[in-house]
């Protein structure tokens, strides 16, 4: 996430909420790049208070978690249909394209259930249990909890493998010429 590619997505939000006639409060991290000097008419940006995002963002309390789980479902069960039908890895590796992967990035997303949501607004503290919605009683609980062929530390492990990847930063003038110089020899 770069402040640029940001502040485009809050202008169009924005912009959106102006034709809807709606003003929204849009709580996000403080990171560097969240930081806006654009003014919003429309939406009212919050920052959550520094070194707090493990404890009240709502992602933190296992969104992201159940989100990588059912990911890395999908990823699997494509690798074994393509060793199946006798591709390699290498090969099923090569196949994975952006397109590809942001119908996967979808699917995933839409099996994290609205339950597993709001249970980790409540966990945040951002709802609290009698606002909820009632759920069903048999309702089917999520991958992170039914998956047994793994103990708990493996599973989790499994899932939080990427945790502490770099997602966002600014590059020197240094890495912007080196990246500029590889392109260009690559051609």
């Amino acid at each position: 996430m770069t402040r640029e590619i940001w502040e485009s997505i809050l202008i169009s939000l924005d912009e959106e909420m102006a034709k809807q006639n709606r003003k929204i409060i849009l709580f996000v991290d403080n990171a560097a790049s969240h930081k806006t000097t654009k003014i919003l008419k429309n939406i009212n940006i919050q920052y959550l208070p520094a070194n707090s995002t493990s404890l009240i963002q709502p992602l933190d309390q296992g969104i992201i978690h159940s989100f990588k789980a059912y990911y890395r479902q999908i990823i699997i069960r494509k690798q074994i249909s393509a060793i199946e039908s006798g591709k390699t890895i290498g090969e099923f590796a090569k196949s994975i394209n952006i397109f590809n992967a942001l119908h996967i990035i979808k699917h995933a997303w839409w099996l994290v259930r609205p339950l597993s949501i709001t249970r980790c607004f409540q966990k945040a503290k951002f709802i609290s249990e009698c606002d909820a919605a009632p759920s069903a009683e048999n309702e089917q609980e999520d991958i992170t909890e039914t998956i047994s062929d793994l103990s708990g530390d493996e599973f989790d492990n499994y899932i939080r493998c990427d945790d502490n990847l770099v997602c966002c930063g600014q590059l020197t003038d240094e890495e912007i010429v080196k990246e500029i110089s590889l392109e260009k020899e690559e051609q």
